[in-house]
């Protein structure tokens, strides 16, 4: 009992008397257990129960931050106690100390807050400066919504008598708005003045960066800015974090006094990354920050490899480069840091094409590279996709590696293919395919057809048998033989061969063509028909056995004349 006493969890009856053997009720019990807590004598509910000191209360947002980091919700039916005595939300004070009881959801409850009348909740009169974010009413209340300099958020209203003080004159509170710098004073955590802030603008290139210290060069002139720790950071109209600055960043500094309260990166004037695509007169890399960006090449660009001048071909996807822009952001000169060449090009000496999948190259210098490669991985040669075991030792490829440094692409260098653009004018299937291209100039070409031949139209693969003579195509050929035939039309062309059917009722007639593949064909409304005389014919007149030729348009019939 003498340690219930002395730990104030209970008191005896008048007169200091204890009666052992009575019944408590629900009240007492209650008072008890309500002891406990609060003497933190028990606990049950650890992780439910937060102690601190208010940084910020926002009643409106539902939110209240502790200086000691930790930030929670309210729910709308938490409870607030000010010194044991029931108060509203706006009576608990930034400075305030506070034990938070949070529910299942871990939201906050209950707010028991006790107030020193030394500390910092006590001292009604505050002062904040920063940026503002939002101006919204309710009724007549005005609410004012601030990132404060050193990057902490907060919410306060002000009585719609508040006058804004802006260095051109005073203005009511409508005429505030996000993005001005103000000061505002606060009496009982509630808006008494507000004064718009003198602010400057300096742009110049950064030196030098440190954690809280930004070194800009402009016109000549060297300045030391302070950097508080929340800092507002825009690069290409987002948010980013202060470390995305890096020395040569081209910027725009908003500066209060000494202060840096908002950093704009415009460009940066000697960007670094690696190379993600170069086509034709732009560059495209990877900074290492992982943004990608593009920039457009200078006519007269120079290329440094080594310390010596090199032409845009001796660059490779992979290279680590520095780039230096001129005001126009178009790139002067390109420096190689790192070249991606001479370890992942070679020829292959040495194929694992069972289990985990393995590659070996030697380099032009001589030295061997041995790779682990992705099972799914993509070996192009030219156009053509190969399977990794169609690879030989001898092969001159390029590789590209994964961010696990394995090769996930292969491009075979050392193939003789060029790509060709005609009209198919001979065909011929089986054991010894073999096709005759005719170009825009008339000149006929012939190819062997490799037995592994992709053919192609409009995307969906197709079979040579399927081929008619007479399309146009676009073909490559690789080590002299056609590795690919993409069909680019044959609808609307000029063919011929002999008429092996006519179905009169149907309107339509089949032919075989000189490679032996057979087509049926309709006949469009009205087409015209002629006999070997030039004469006018009828489709009954049509005989199957004639060598006809057949103009096409969206695949149909609208000639035929007999040869």
């Amino acid at each position: 009992m003498a340690a219930l006493v002395d730990n104030e969890l209970m008191q005896g009856l008048p007169g200091n008397v204890f009666e052992p053997n009575s019944v408590i009720n629900r009240a007492q019990m209650a008072v008890l257990l309500s002891n406990l807590l609060n003497k933190e004598l028990a606990n049950p509910y650890p992780d439910r129960r937060i102690t601190g000191t208010v940084s910020n209360i926002e009643p409106i947002s539902g939110l209240i931050d502790l200086q000691e980091g930790a930030s929670k919700f309210l729910t709308a039916e938490c409870r607030y106690y000010l010194d044991g005595k029931k108060v509203e939300a706006a009576g608990i004070k930034n400075g305030d100390s506070v034990k938070l009881t949070l529910d299942d959801s871990g939201q906050v409850v209950l707010v028991q807050a006790a107030r020193s009348s030394q500390g910092p909740g006590a001292n009604q009169g505050q002062v904040y400066q920063g940026l503002v974010d939002n101006v919204f009413f309710i009724g007549s209340e005005c609410w004012v919504v601030i990132t404060c300099l050193d990057g902490t958020k907060i919410t306060r209203s002000a009585p719609s008598s508040v006058m804004v003080n802006d260095p051109s004159g005073q203005m009511s509170l409508a005429g505030l708005s996000a993005g001005k710098y103000i000061e505002m004073m606060l009496e009982d955590n509630q808006i008494t003045s507000i004064n718009v802030l003198s602010t400057s603008t300096v742009k110049g290139k950064v030196t030098d960066v440190e954690s809280s210290i930004l070194t800009i060069t402009s016109g000549g002139s060297r300045m030391e800015l302070e950097v508080p720790g929340g800092v507002a950071v825009l690069k290409d109209n987002s948010a980013v974090s202060y470390d995305t600055i890096a020395v040569n960043n081209e910027v725009e500094v908003a500066v209060y006094g000494q202060k840096a309260i908002k950093i704009v990166i415009l460009r940066d004037t000697s960007p670094e990354g690696t190379i993600e695509e170069l086509d034709g007169g732009e560059i495209t890399i990877r900074d290492v920050y992982g943004y990608i960006n593009t920039y457009t090449l200078d006519e007269d660009v120079e290329v440094i490899i080594d310390g010596d001048s090199e032409g845009l071909g001796d660059l490779n996807e992979g290279d680590k480069v520095r780039l230096e822009l001129n005001s126009r952001n178009y790139v002067t000169d390109i420096e190689v840091l790192d070249s991606n060449k001479s370890d992942l090009e070679g020829e292959i000496r040495d194929l694992d094409t069972t289990g985990t999948y393995g590659i070996t190259i030697r380099n032009s210098d001589g030295d061997k590279f041995t790779y682990k490669v992705v099972e799914d991985v993509d070996v192009n040669k030219g156009s053509r996709q190969l399977d990794f075991d169609e690879l030989e030792t001898g092969d001159e490829v390029r590789l590209e590696l994964d961010s696990d440094d394995w090769v996930d692409e292969i491009e075979v260098l050392d193939s003789d293919q060029s790509t060709e653009e005609g009209v198919i004018s001979g065909l011929r299937t089986g054991s010894s395919p073999r096709l005759s291209l005719t170009n825009s100039d008339g000149d006929e070409e012939r190819y062997e057809i490799s037995d592994d031949v992709d053919c192609s139209k409009e995307g969906d693969s197709i079979d040579l048998e399927e081929i008619v003579i007479g399309s146009e195509a676009e073909i490559e050929i690789e080590d002299d033989e056609v590795v690919t035939i993409e069909i680019t039309d044959d609808e609307d062309i000029t063919i011929e061969g002999e008429i092996i059917d006519v179905r009169v009722s149907s309107e339509r007639i089949q032919i075989e063509q000189s490679s032996g593949n057979q087509f049926t064909y309709y006949l469009e409304d009205g087409a015209i028909l002629r006999d070997s005389d030039g004469d006018s014919i009828d489709l009954e007149d049509v005989e199957e056995g004639w060598d006809v030729e057949l103009r096409l348009r969206d695949g149909q019939i609208y000639r035929l004349t007999e040869l």
